[in-house]
């Protein structure tokens, strides 16, 4: 067996709005980051491996390294929309590293929160994951895809708002700054039907920052209570099934935070 040598080790988070990489030393001190764009694999596997590659590169030379020293590089990807080992030999095919782990982002979520400590984790992007670490051994429930599943994600929300902004147009719901800012945005209601119909995960997820930056408005709160309920509902599952005496932490957009256990 031919033995590696990596100049340097790179790690990959890729999510279904865009992804970052991060470049570290053999003995794993992280020096520089870079950021890409969507990297689902399910959804646009060209385009995922395009996004890694530009995060890769990037995070490369921040780090003032040599971009041509990435075929010795050992990588370790979490993509969002990796389905189960069938998919590792298409993703790897794309990439030029000497070897390539390809996980879902499940497990590259859990690691990077809290490494080896027992705890549960609700992570919140374009698409949700519910997950649970003990003893090493992580279980998750959720995150399939947005079309069937990721019930309080930024997906979620934002075709939720684009729903609710429909029923504003059909005189069934009282109109709302929220609701005229996505008529304006999509030039009324034809224009949001157009964009839903071509619209992918991360498209409708931006719509979701849009909420974050009006006034509070009844038919955001109640996408916001919904997203509480969805996310207590699925960690009660976890919780009944093999209780974890460690913290819960909240993902959202790359932060770790912990949260008290009700």
């Amino acid at each position: 067996m031919t033995q590696i040598d990596p100049p340097f080790l790179i790690g990959v988070d890729g999510g279904g709005t865009g992804c970052r990489a991060a470049v570290a030393t053999p003995d794993g001190r992280i020096l520089a980051e870079g950021k890409g764009g969507r990297a689902n694999v399910s959804t646009d596997c060209a385009t995922a491996i395009d996004s890694v590659l530009t995060a890769t590169r990037n995070a490369i030379e921040s780090a003032g390294l040599d971009v041509a020293d990435m075929p010795r590089a050992v990588a370790h990807l979490g993509l969002a929309g990796y389905t189960g080992p069938e998919m590792g030999p298409r993703v790897q095919a794309g990439l030029p590293f000497a070897k390539s782990v390809v996980t879902e982002d499940t497990t590259t979520t859990i690691v990077g929160a809290v490494g080896e400590q027992d705890c549960h984790l609700i992570a919140l992007g374009t698409g949700t994951i519910v997950g649970r670490q003990k003893a090493g051994v992580q279980t998750c429930i959720g995150g399939w895809c947005y079309q069937v599943s990721d019930q309080a994600s930024g997906a979620w929300l934002g075709h939720g708002v684009l729903e609710q902004t429909l029923l504003v147009v059909d005189g069934i719901t009282p109109a709302s700054p929220l609701s005229q800012q996505m008529l304006d945005k999509f030039g009324g209601g034809a224009g949001i039907v157009q964009f839903s119909l071509k619209a992918r995960p991360g498209d409708f997820a931006t719509l979701a920052h849009i909420q974050e930056a009006l006034p509070s408005t009844v038919d955001r709160e109640l996408l916001l209570v919904q997203e509480v309920f969805h996310e207590k509902d699925q960690l009660d599952v976890l919780r009944a099934e093999d209780p974890v005496s460690g913290p819960v932490f909240r993902r959202v957009k790359g932060l770790e935070l912990g949260l008290p256990v009700p």
